[in-house]
């Protein structure tokens, strides 16, 4: 199976089924169809048929986009979406890294999609490539990735089990298509001729207002937007969710809890992953209830092992690097020829699994502080923080200190202008936190820099504490 192959039959069996829903327009997957022949005609009369064509896709949240991407995949081609975020030197960089055969835009589609058609190839293998996505990296420059069919039909299998969806589900994944997390939603819900709610872009009350009108019942979401729909709560209520699917950082236990007031049908599911990974666990409802800190169980066919720094297998609640083993991960990175041994790999975070099989990450490697020689990990300052109603968002971050070699500091966001001055601030880290874990500064900022991939931006909030000392 590759992915996009039930496309074949769904022409047939569900012509009049909605497959795309726009706030403008209906796509039948008959429609789409259509439009996928026409584009592969166009698409193999130019560059012709092999695993090694690379078309970028510059289109936005729009049908087009994933009309022309589904037909390059279904030939074997390999598909790099451009994110509208990159700066010109960065989109210099994924071109000239990637080398597309094509670059399809707005203009593009319009020729392509006027193309006399016949009917719709699936010539792809399950081992072929079929997208490169650029994640920000450890030095900011985008990394390309490399991901086969199979990697994501045999997610898919594992969604199906771990989130009870099916065919009947209406999506909504109202994130960028040019990020993985969006893109495999509407990937999974097209794959499994389901019907797509495809926003142009995240507006919380035009959103909102979609998900009653076309009574959707999944979302894919990250808990920024979460947060950003408990803000415009008011007193409506969504029915017809009957799942929230969140991932990109832990769920924040206040906005958890709140969102039901929002969506009282629908069970709140974490899931944890990487690009490079797929998913790793998962934390559904009854998860939540007993071990609401943790991110969950494995999710199925993924193997979990925590290894120590001698590279054993760490024991019971002993903290170590995580690392997963499962035929969902990626293909190794692109100019990158060592590919992933034996299906095992770690994304540098740190973990522990308790006696029930829980897994409870402590936080990144490469986040990791080292102050007065102690080991301590921001990611559980930060949870902590998070526990004061008045904190909206909080990053924690170490900087370079004679004495304690780095130093604890936070950065915070207040909700609607609320504050705790710095001495109450201590006070409550030392409620839960080991004292040489306490922040020593606390710094105010009006928003948290993110990444082109919506992950909070370190390196520049590092050169902003910098600036600050100066």
């Amino acid at each position: 199976m590759i992915i996009g192959q039930p496309l074949l039959t769904y022409k047939d069996s569900q012509p009049n089924k909605p497959a795309i829903i726009t706030n403008s327009r209906i796509v039948t997957y008959q429609d789409m169809t259509i439009h996928i022949a026409s584009i592969q005609s166009y698409l193999m009369s130019k560059l012709g048929t092999g695993s090694e064509i690379r078309i970028a896709l510059k289109l936005g949240n729009e049908p087009a986009f994933l009309e022309t991407y589904f037909a390059a995949i279904l030939l074997g081609y390999q598909v790099i979406p451009i994110d509208p975020k990159w700066t010109k030197a960065e989109l210099e960089h994924v071109l000239d890294s990637s080398r597309p055969n094509l670059i399809v835009n707005s203009h593009v589609y319009q020729e392509i999609i006027s193309h006399p058609s016949t009917s719709i190839e699936a010539i792809a293998t399950p081992l072929d490539i079929f997208y490169i996505g650029f994640t920000s990296g450890s030095t900011g420059t985008p990394k390309g990735f490399k991901r086969h069919h199979q990697s994501w039909t045999d997610s898919f299998a594992g969604c199906t089990e771990a989130f009870e969806l099916n065919s009947h589900d209406i999506y909504s994944a109202p994130g960028p298509l040019c990020h993985s997390l969006s893109l495999f939603a509407a990937t999974y819900a097209i794959h499994t001729g389901a019907t797509l709610l495809l926003s142009e872009k995240f507006q919380v009350l035009e959103l909102l207002q979609s998900l009653v009108t076309e009574r959707v019942t999944v979302l894919f979401v990250v808990p920024t937007m979460l947060q950003a729909m408990i803000n415009e709560l008011e007193t409506r209520q969504i029915p017809s969710v009957t799942r929230i699917l969140s991932s990109g950082a832990k769920w924040n236990l206040s906005t958890k809890d709140s969102i039901r007031e929002l969506f009282p049908y629908a069970e709140r599911i974490e899931y944890y992953g990487a690009s490079e990974t797929s998913f790793i666990t998962y934390l559904n409802e009854a998860g939540y209830l007993v071990k609401p800190q943790s991110v969950g169980k494995a999710f199925p066919g993924v193997e979990v092992i925590v290894r120590n720094k001698d590279g054993k297998e760490a024991n019971v609640n002993e903290v170590g690097l995580l690392y997963i083993r499962s035929t969902m991960i990626f293909s190794g990175y692109l100019h990158d020829e060592e590919q992933p041994a034996l299906n095992e790999i770690t994304v540098g975070d740190l973990a522990y699994i308790d006696e029930e099989g829980y897994i409870t990450l402590v936080g990144r490697e490469k986040n990791m502080i080292i102050s007065g020689g102690l080991n301590i990990y921001p990611e559980e300052i930060e949870l902590h923080l998070k526990k004061l109603q008045s904190i909206e968002e909080v990053v924690v971050t170490g900087i370079e200190d004679d004495y304690w070699g780095e130093k604890v500091v936070a950065f915070i966001k207040w909700k609607h202008n609320q504050n705790i001055n710095e001495e109450n601030l201590k006070k409550h880290c030392l409620t839960g936190l080991a004292a040489f874990k306490c922040p020593k500064a606390f710094y105010e900022i009006k928003d948290v820099p993110l990444t082109s991939s919506g992950k909070v931006d370190r390196k520049k909030l590092f050169n902003n504490i910098l600036e600050l000392r100066k």
